[in-house]
């Protein structure tokens, strides 16, 4: 869905939106397709599937994982920075006529990476201004490489602090972050050290932020 069909969903309904914030790379679409594909199997996370206007799009993005794709690797589309940002529904219940009905955004990791280096562009940024959950994608693979940690620590901090010094995290009342790549993090060689390193820097991340509020 694109921000006008949400416009239209969220008339009349109570809707809760999460929005995955993370650079190129981080596993937001790997994110949606590992979603959409635990409801295929069944009941997950104590909820069952109760519907989605969204189906077709997360076919889409699960399709090149799956054997009958015909590739030798699973892989998820990348999504383009001239791409809008798009919007996923799903309505999960416990019990019927008990449904919460769950909007998650998917953009472009490269459009965070520019707002990151030029804030001006956050306020093109509409799905933070809606979302009641704001959720930050830690790649883990990048944070288990000791080449590109330096470095990457330091971005993803700084992606927080743009959009929290900008005001783009005003309206939600959640903000998480999430690490993706952990069967990479958790690789065997180096498992004690990369998950010790994932601790410190989640206790990092939460002293930092927590004098933000």
């Amino acid at each position: 869905m694109q921000l006008d069909d949400l416009v239209v969903l969220v008339r009349g309904r109570s809707v809760r939106t999460v929005a995955l914030v993370g650079e190129q790379r981080a596993g937001k679409t790997t994110l949606l397709a590992s979603i959409y594909a635990m409801y295929c199997k069944g009941e997950f996370g104590g909820y069952g599937f109760a519907g989605s206007r969204t189906l077709v799009g997360f076919a889409k993005r699960h399709h090149l994982a799956l054997l009958n794709s015909g590739r030798t690797d699973p892989t998820t589309p990348r999504t383009s920075r001239d791409d809008p940002v798009a919007f996923f529904h799903l309505a999960l219940a416990r019990r019927r006529n008990d449904a919460i009905e769950l909007i998650i955004s998917d953009r472009s990791g490269e459009a965070y990476e520019a707002a990151r280096l030029d804030t001006e562009l956050i306020g093109n940024l509409p799905e933070l201004k809606i979302a009641d959950r704001i959720c930050f994608l830690l790649d883990g693979a990048k944070l288990a490489s000791n080449e590109l940690r330096p470095a990457y620590a330091r971005q993803f901090k700084q992606l927080i602090h743009a959009l929290h010094d900008n005001g783009a995290l005003a309206q939600t009342d959640h903000v998480e972050v999430l690490a993706t790549k952990f069967d990479v993090t958790a690789a065997p060689g180096g498992t004690e050290d990369q998950v010790r390193y994932l601790d410190f820097f989640e206790s990092q991340i939460v002293a930092e932020f927590k004098e933000h509020g």
